[in-house]
């Protein structure tokens, strides 16, 4: 969860501020990929039974790793990300 807060402050000091002086858009783009990697990785283990078929055949018959929550987290860090880099590109 510790994770999962650690996205507000930005969002909040930025809106405060009325300013994202001191962003890098660049990084902000990168995460936003990468959340979005991140966020298709563990919906598709999650959700897909075709995906899971094929990474229980790769690994041994074993199941995903993958928990609700890993899958929270992923697309929460996106929605904030998204909301971090529109604040820049406005």
């Amino acid at each position: 969860s510790a994770w999962t807060i650690s996205f507000y402050p930005q969002v909040v000091l930025n809106w405060q501020r009325q300013s994202v002086v001191g962003m890098s858009f660049d990084f902000v783009a990168l995460n936003v990929l990468g959340y979005m990697c991140y966020s298709a990785f563990n919906a598709s283990l999650f959700w897909s039974s075709q995906v899971q078929r094929e990474y229980a055949a790769a690994h041994g018959g074993s199941r995903s790793a993958v928990e609700p929550q890993d899958v929270a987290f992923a697309i929460h860090a996106l929605v904030l990300s998204l909301i971090t880099l529109v604040q820049i590109a406005v």
